[in-house]
């Protein structure tokens, strides 16, 4: 299933860097055994692929108090432990710019790690 990524931010950091973590605001479906999975991000439907990635989930967010939920840790995660990694300066920049997509009233998102494989020209 293609992972899109509309927000040039994101994209550009993704592809500088080779890692990101994203904001989505469903889950995607993973085989029971799976946390990771092989995909491909482009920008729009329509458009070619752009790279091969891996896809982690890591866990769900609460946008009010910006706090991440994983199976594996026994407490809440900041949001702001992601923050360098996501393409935004701060936490704010990238909820807004999540919401952006997902609904201004938004309260919750799914944090996932993207890793690329290998780029596209």
């Amino acid at each position: 299933m293609v992972m899109y990524f509309k927000n040039e931010t994101a994209l550009s950091f993704l592809l500088e860097n080779g890692i990101i973590y994203t904001l989505r605001k469903n889950l995607r479906k993973l085989n029971e055994n799976e946390k990771t999975v092989r995909d491909w991000i482009t920008p729009f439907r329509g458009c070619g692929k752009v790279a091969d990635v891996f896809v982690t989930w890591v866990g769900t967010v609460d946008l009010e108090s910006k706090k991440v939920f994983t199976v594996e840790d026994p407490g809440p995660i900041p949001l702001e432990n992601f923050v360098d990694k996501s393409g935004f300066g701060c936490v704010r920049d990238w909820i807004n710019a999540y919401r952006a997509f997902a609904g201004r009233k938004s309260k919750i998102a799914h944090l996932y790690k993207v890793v690329v494989m290998k780029v596209h020209k």
